[in-house]
């Protein structure tokens, strides 16, 4: 397949930018980037003249299994999983459309989200490449204890064989719940939950297995707890210090923030939509720290990696891309939105020899848009509109100037 004369995307050493070319793909790898490229015999060309290339995107933090949705999560606690299943991989599609080829799972429901990787990678259903969690591991009672059946561990044996577990059922990561959060009913999101000693065991288990940890971390104790003891990403991290941050940079700790998953729920318009009240008041107090600590994360250079967070109230799959224009307005340029959300996440899943550029050798995850996103990065939140064109692995997912059903699904 040769997609001739668009804009690509060029990640390198000079830095970001579109570049006039040819892009060739073969057997889902890109094989060749240059200009005036000959079609082989019988190949399949598709044009993207006045088209903008960019990698497929990586969302880095959703939930699959809360993609049911409604505004109040414990309304929907009791359906069952045969049903969350079923809303989880039409919500595993509807990223696809959106341009996202890859996603992280930060834990779910009776371990759906793992059936649901190992359907989409049989083929059975439509969806994202997909990096499952399992389980969170949280305390007894703690955050997402209930909506999304985290297994509950208390002391290090526990910590341990919480790990074991996830690991038995092929879980990719780990996924811890360090503090509290918007959505936690019980105690504040920042106070710390999981010890430091049993942060310390589960990712000492976790490694074991050459597996890495992510930790859910709203609280400055929970995080410097979290980083003390090895984890991989910090994700939310609000009340990061510059100290932390700093350390973060140092250890190469990645930040997964996840901004409009807390505007949501802060929003005025939230209490009318149904949300719980103390999970507006919550988030609104979580909010004003997020995006001055996000602003400073990137002034520091800490390493940043695109997260949505969606599954979460009033943040459903189809609308993840809303996540760039946080990132936008709170200190990113829309170069390092982009590359939040490929290179840089990529990196953060252990898949940069794979994924996160266009360049000859990776695997062909191709969003072809119709404006260009470092002009104007809503073009990102608007697929239906926006997406010409989308490969995953090299298998044409949409086509605009072919019928597509993305339409039944967006």
């Amino acid at each position: 397949m040769l997609l001739s004369n668009g804009n690509v995307l060029i990640q390198d050493d000079q830095g970001i930018g579109f570049r006039q070319l040819d892009l060739q793909v073969d057997q889902g790898i890109i094989v060749q980037l240059g200009q005036h490229l000959e079609p082989r015999a019988s190949e399949k060309v598709i044009s993207v003249m006045d088209k903008w290339l960019i990698p497929g995107l990586i969302d880095a933090h959703v939930h699959t299994t809360g993609l049911y949705g409604g505004v109040d999560p414990f309304l929907t606690k009791d359906i069952s999983a045969a049903e969350v299943a079923l809303r989880a991989a039409h919500g595993a599609q509807m990223l696809l459309y959106s341009g996202f080829t890859t996603i992280r799972d930060m834990g779910g429901r009776e371990y759906v989200d793992i059936a649901l990787r190992n359907a989409i990678n049989e083929g059975i259903v439509p969806g994202p490449r997909m990096y499952a969690s399992g389980r969170p591991l949280c305390i007894t009672g703690g955050h997402a204890s209930l909506l999304l059946r985290s297994r509950e561990v208390d002391g290090l044996d526990e910590a341990r064989k919480g790990v074991r577990e996830q690991l038995a059922m092929t879980a990719d990561q780990i996924k811890v719940m360090a503090t509290g959060g918007g959505v936690s009913s019980i105690g504040a999101p920042g106070l710390p939950q999981l010890s430091l000693a049993e942060l310390q065991a589960i990712v000492q288990e976790a490694s074991r297995a050459e597996k890495k940890v992510a930790a859910h971390a709203h609280g400055l104790e929970g995080i410097k707890n979290a980083i003390k003891a090895g984890v991989q990403s910090i994700e939310h991290g609000t009340y990061a210090d510059e100290e932390t941050l700093v350390k973060m940079v140092k250890n190469n700790i990645y930040l997964v923030m996840c901004i409009g998953a807390t505007a949501f729920m802060a929003d005025n318009s939230a209490k009318a939509a149904g949300v719980p009240q103390f999970m507006q008041d919550n988030c609104k107090k979580l909010l004003v720290h997020q995006t001055l600590t996000f602003k400073k994360a990137c002034e520091l250079g800490v390493p940043i990696a695109f997260g949505s967070d969606c599954g979460t109230p009033l943040n459903p799959p189809g609308g993840t891309g809303r996540e760039f224009e946080f990132l936008v307005e709170n200190g990113m340029t829309e170069a390092q939105a982009i590359a939040s959300a490929t290179v840089e996440a990529a990196k953060l899943l252990g898949i940069e020899d794979r994924v996160g550029s266009l360049s000859p050798g990776k695997e062909a995850d191709i969003l072809v848009l119709q404006h260009n996103p470092l002009k104007d990065i809503s073009v990102l939140a608007k697929p239906k509109e926006e997406i010409y064109c989308l490969l995953k692995r090299g298998t044409v997912v949409i086509n605009a100037e072919a019928p597509s059903h993305r339409k039944n699904v967006l």
